[in-house]
């Protein structure tokens, strides 16, 4: 049995943040990562700045749509420049999505070194998902056509108080250059309560952000403990480099079905099934518009596990499509209830895992989580028994959605091999590129494997070989299914996807890696 993990790369010594972590998922990056390239050295020289709140204000003011890489490196000739990926992808969030950042280190008066950070960014796609041909591919191609989407400045500094005092200068300072911007205001970031004399401007498209921030990120390690930093940070940032807000930005994959289309595939099977419509109403109250997970008290959760067994047993008399379409919902609905019935009921003897198990229900141990789950039998035998209708293409796609995730047994080999012989039959044009978008996604997971995205520092040289020939086959299978699906967030990633394999960067997703109880 299998679960999918997302990989969060990060290297507290040689890093100048701590990414938090809740519920096992990466939450919101607090900073740009700016780890040093173990090829490259980012800079040649330090000049010296005499007036720093002003040398802020005035790196903060070229931030302006469309600036290419290229462009950069003609104005700063001196500044070292690291490219995605170089030294194990240079410690950042697996699924960061920059091209190329430059960084220049500056002095300053009191002998302290500033750091100064331009980072660039792949291009938007277009309304079609037009992806670049091999032919147009050339060595600038990435400097040409990759433009910043962040500027930003960092300054440790441990005296609160002189941290404060140089937050209000550079304030003042920004003020002057770009307009006046909102003070002292609460920003909603994770490390919001930790930043003082803060500072917000936007300036068209691009927003702007100062403050001291004591949040506790490592600096460094040594026997006598951690050290903490305390730092002054500027930040700049433009919509391509999809940080929002007050300088947030979320890391973690679209794979998740979407609320709305999940709750519209339910309401299909729950038609399909036509057994009861005050039972299947009942079973569709579990998903709310909207998303979220409902909340049951004990006598809830009796109540739910006798409508899934009543439900069940007025399928017992279907077949074909309508007893899949019955399956299918019972089996969506134990999926999203299961953590709100409880994992205690679920044990061997728990109050409704016997009632669940005599209707077909499959419950396992899972090690990493210390807790019986369901796996998704009835899910399983939906596929089976309607495997050339319209419910067991339902289910083939949802197990194909969760690959590993929520217990699902869907490996990237699984996805490969099960999705190509679907694309080698008869489909409508929607469900092949949904398939098709997954068998590029799998593909596009050897790569990323190859190019040292796996768990618990997994050899990447076992993939290499294997990577060359995946490569291809993503690219084109991402340039099939991509014209033939709407826009959405899901759609956009892969086309950066595919654009990143296109021009040679490494990915920066993985949805298909399973990690085995």
């Amino acid at each position: 049995m299998a679960i999918a993990v997302l990989i969060l790369k990060v290297f507290p010594d040689k890093l100048p943040f701590l990414e938090k972590i809740e519920s096992g998922r990466p939450a919101i990056s607090l900073d740009i990562p700016v780890p040093q390239s173990a090829n490259q050295t980012p800079a040649i020289a330090i000049p010296k700045i005499e007036n720093f709140s002003q040398w802020i204000a005035e790196q903060l003011s070229v931030l302006k749509d469309s600036v290419s890489l290229a462009q950069w490196k003609k104005d700063h000739p001196d500044e070292g420049v690291v490219s995605f990926g170089i030294g194990g992808n240079v410690g950042v969030l697996l699924n960061d999505t920059w091209c190329a950042r430059t960084e220049l280190a500056v002095s300053l008066p009191d002998g302290k070194t500033a750091v100064r950070h331009a980072v660039f960014y792949p291009p938007v796609p277009s309304a079609t998902f037009a992806l670049p041909s091999e032919k147009e591919i050339s060595k600038d191609y990435i400097d040409n056509n990759c433009t910043l989407g962040i500027i930003w400045i960092k300054l440790l500094e441990y005296d609160e108080a002189q941290g404060n005092a140089l937050a209000r200068q550079v304030r003042d300072a920004i003020d002057q250059r770009l307009d006046k911007g909102q003070a002292d205001i609460p920003l909603k970031r994770v490390d919001g309560k930790h930043l003082s004399t803060t500072g917000r401007w936007q300036i068209g498209s691009a927003v702007f952000i100062s403050a001291y921030n004591t949040f506790p990120t490592i600096a460094t390690k040594s026997v006598s403990g951690v050290t903490f930093e305390k730092k002054y940070f500027a930040l700049g940032f433009l919509p391509n480099s999809g940080f929002f807000g007050d300088g947030e930005r979320s890391y973690g994959t679209s794979y998740e079905i979407n609320s709305d289309d999940n709750v519209r595939r339910i309401r299909q099977a729950v038609e399909t099934a036509n057994i009861s419509r005050k039972d299947g109403d009942a079973l569709l109250s579990y998903f709310p518009e909207g998303g979220g997970i409902p909340r049951l008290i004990p006598d809830q959760a009796k109540s739910l596990t006798a409508l899934l067994e009543r439900w069940l047993g007025a399928s017992d008399n279907l077949n074909g499509t309508r007893k899949a379409a019955a399956l299918l919902v019972a089996d969506q609905v134990l999926d999203q209830m299961q953590d709100q019935i409880g994992t205690s009921s679920l044990e061997k003897g728990g109050p409704h895992r016997y009632s669940l198990e005599k209707r077909g229900a499959i419950f396992f141990k899972s090690e990493l989580e210390q807790s019986y789950v369901y796996a998704h039998s009835w899910l399983e035998s939906a596929r089976t028994i309607d495997a050339d209708g319209p419910m067991g293409d339902l289910a083939f796609h949802i197990m194909m959605d969760m690959g590993c995730s929520r217990y699902g047994k869907f490996s990237y080999e699984d996805v490969i091999k099960q999705g190509e012989e679907y694309l080698g039959k008869d489909h409508d044009i929607k469900s092949r590129a949904e398939v098709e978008l997954m068998v590029a996604d799998a593909y596009r997971d050897i790569v990323a494997l190859a190019a040292g995205a796996g768990a618990y520092n997994e050899n990447p040289d076992i993939y290499k070989e294997e990577a060359i020939g995946a490569r291809q086959k993503a690219i084109m299978h991402y340039r099939n299914a991509l014209p033939s699906l709407q826009q959405s967030t899901l759609t956009s990633e892969a086309w950066h996807e595919a654009w990143r394999l296109i021009v040679g960067l490494p990915p920066t997703n993985l949805r298909y890696q399973c990690v085995y109880d």
